[in-house]
C-alpha cells in the first residue's frame, strides 16, 4: 500500500511527467506578437514566468529530497518512518502546488498580454484560470492537513484528476491564442483587400486598363480564402477536444492547421506588396460629366466654380473653411452674413475667411472654397471642380461619391 501510494504520488505531482503545454517566454523580439503592443502586460506576463521558473526549481529540490527519502523508506522502514515521511509530504505537496499556481498566473499574464483574442473569449479564460487556481489553492490546506499517508494519498489523487482537466484547458487556450492571432490578421488583410478593389474599381470606371491588377487582386484573395479555410479547420477541431487524450491527439494538427494559415498569409503579404507596387504607376483620371440644374455637394476639399448664376451653402468656419473670389464681370453680389473676415488680394478679389454661411450671385465669377463639412449649391451655366471626399448630385439623381480623381462638372 504504503509503495503504491508513493509512486502514485509521484506520478499526480511531478509538474515533469504533467505534459503542460509550455509558455514560451518572450526573450526575443519574434516571441512578442506585433499586435501584443501593451508593455506593461507584457512586462507583467515576464515577471510572471519568472516567479515560475523560481517555483519549479523549489519544487525539483523538494522532489529530489522527497524521491530520497522514499527509496531510504522503502528499504528500510526502521530507518524512516512513516511520520517522517509524511512531514516530508507536507513540505514536497505545497510546492508542487505553487509551481501548479505559478504556471496559471503565468498563463493568465500571457492571456491578459494578447490583444488578438476577443474580449469575451478572453474574460471566459480568465475565469476559468481564476477557478483553477481557487482550487488549488485551497488544496493547499488539505495537504498541509493531512494527518497520515493515506490521507495524503487521497489529496494527491484529487489534485492529479483535476489537473489533468486543466492540462486540457490549457491546450484549448493555447490554441484559441495561437487561432485569433492569425484570425486577426486575416480580418485586417480582408479590409485592406475590400478597399483595393474599390480603388481598382474607380480607376476601371475612368476607362484605365486595370487588367494586371485585377489578377494581382485574385491572387491575394485566393490566398486569404486560403488561409481562412486552413483557420476554420483548426477551430474545428479545437472545439472538439473534451478531454486530454483528444488534446494530445489534436493539438498537433491544430498547430500544424494554423502554420499553413500563416504561411498563406505570407504569401497573400507578397501579393500585396506587389498589388501595391502596381498600383503606384497608376494616377487617377479626373471624371467629366455634363447636365442641367443645380448641382449640390457635400464634404470635405475644395470647389472651384467658373461661370454665371449663383453658388451658396456652408462653410464651416470652425475648421478653417476660406473662401476666393475674383469677379471676372464686375457685377458680383456676395452676402456673408456680417460673418467672417474679408481680405481684399487684387482688384475684384477677395478671400473670406471664418465664415459660415456664402451666397454668391454674377456674371463670369471665380470662386474657390476649400474647407470641411461643406455643403454648396450651385445653379446656372459654367464649370464646377469638385476634388476631396463627399458626393455630388444633380437636381433630383442619386448621390454619389466623389471620385478618387476628382469631378469635373460642365452646367448647361
Amino acid at each position: 500500500m504504503i509503495k503504491r501510494f508513493l509512486a502514485t504520488t509521484l506520478i499526480a505531482l511531478s509538474l515533469a511527467q504533467c505534459g503542460c503545454v509550455r509558455i514560451p517566454a518572450p526573450h526575443t523580439a519574434q516571441a512578442v506578437s506585433l499586435f501584443e503592443t501593451n508593455q506593461t502586460l507584457i512586462n507583467e506576463y515576464l515577471v510572471k514566468q519568472q516567479e515560475y521558473q523560481q517555483k519549479v526549481s523549489s519544487y525539483t529540490d523538494l522532489k529530489n529530497a522527497f524521491t530520497t527519502l522514499r527509496d531510504r523508506f522503502q528499504s528500510n522502514q526502521n530507518v524512516v518512518t512513516k511520520s517522517l515521511l509524511l512531514e516530508q509530504v507536507r513540505s514536497y505537496f505545497p510546492a508542487t502546488l505553487d509551481a501548479m499556481i505559478a504556471y496559471l498566473e503565468a498563463a493568465k499574464a500571457k492571456i491578459e498580454s494578447s490583444s488578438s483574442l476577443p474580449d469575451s473569449q478572453k474574460t471566459t479564460i480568465l475565469n476559468e484560470i481564476d477557478q483553477d487556481i481557487n482550487y488549488l489553492t485551497q488544496q493547499m490546506t488539505v495537504v498541509e492537513n493531512a494527518d497520515d499517508l493515506s490521507s495524503a494519498r487521497g489529496a494527491a489523487q484529487a489534485i492529479r484528476t483535476y489537473w489533468l482537466g486543466v492540462q486540457v484547458r490549457v491546450k484549448q487556450w493555447t490554441g484559441r491564442l495561437l487561432w485569433a492571432k492569425v484570425n486577426y490578421l486575416l480580418t485586417r488583410l480582408e479590409d485592406t483587400a475590400n478597399k483595393l478593389e474599390e480603388d481598382i474599381n474607380e480607376l476601371k470606371d475612368e476607362g484605365q486598363d486595370v487588367s494586371e491588377l485585377e489578377d494581382l487582386l485574385a491572387d491575394f484573395r485566393e490566398h486569404l480564402s486560403t488561409a481562412l479555410e486552413k483557420l476554420e479547420l483548426a477551430k474545428e477541431k479545437l472545439e472538439a477536444i473534451t478531454n486530454l487524450t483528444e488534446a494530445n491527439q489534436l493539438f498537433g494538427t491544430i498547430h500544424q492547421y494554423v502554420k499553413d494559415a500563416n504561411q498563406y498569409l505570407r504569401q497573400a503579404h507578397q501579393d500585396l506588396k506587389k498589388l501595391i507596387a502596381e498600383l503606384k504607376g497608376y494616377q487617377h483620371r479626373i471624371k467629366r460629366i455634363s447636365g442641367t440644374g443645380t448641382l449640390y455637394s457635400q464634404g470635405d476639399g475644395k470647389i472651384a466654380l467658373v461661370g454665371n448664376g449663383t453658388i451658396k451653402g456652408a462653410v464651416d468656419s470652425q475648421l478653417g473653411g476660406t473662401v476666393v473670389i475674383a469677379d471676372q464681370g464686375g457685377d458680383s453680389q456676395i452676402n456673408t452674413n456680417d460673418q467672417g473676415t474679408k481680405e481684399t488680394l487684387a482688384e475684384n478679389k477677395w478671400r473670406y475667411t471664418a465664415i459660415g454661411t456664402i451666397e454668391i450671385t454674377g456674371r463670369d465669377v471665380i470662386a474657390v472654397i476649400t474647407g470641411s463639412e461643406l455643403d454648396i449649391q450651385a445653379v446656372g451655366t459654367g464649370t464646377v471642380l469638385l476634388q476631396g471626399t463627399g458626393q455630388y448630385k444633380i437636381d433630383q439623381a442619386d448621390w454619389q461619391d466623389i471620385p478618387a480623381g476628382g469631378l469635373e462638372a460642365s452646367l448647361q
